[in-house]
């Protein structure tokens, strides 16, 4: 049999010295299809993916090392730098089996 999981919220948070900054995408059953203009957070979106999942190695890289500057550093918002004084990565994931 086999083993199935779903992705069912992404969400990335980062308080600066600027106030909170974040996204949320919510997946939906089925394929989801990422598209956006660039710089828009597709990449960010897809690490901060695998780095929740554990999977950071996949893009040859460990821990912090896949986190991207506006989330561990600083941020870059309407012209203005912020300093990233912490970040969150919440992954809501669920067994698509019921019963487990």
């Amino acid at each position: 049999m086999m083993k199935k999981l779903n992705l069912n919220r992404l969400r990335v948070t980062a308080a600066t010295t600027g106030g909170r900054f974040g996204a949320e995408f919510v997946f939906e059953p089925g394929l989801n299809i990422i598209r956006a203009e660039n710089t828009s957070g597709k990449s960010t979106l897809t690490n901060m993916l695998l780095y929740g999942l554990g999977l950071e190695m996949l893009m040859g890289r460990v821990g912090e090392q896949v986190i991207k500057p506006a989330l561990k550093s600083e941020l870059d918002f309407e012209g203005k730098t912020h300093k990233v004084l912490e970040s969150f990565v919440d992954l809501d994931i669920q067994n698509a089996h019921l019963g487990f």
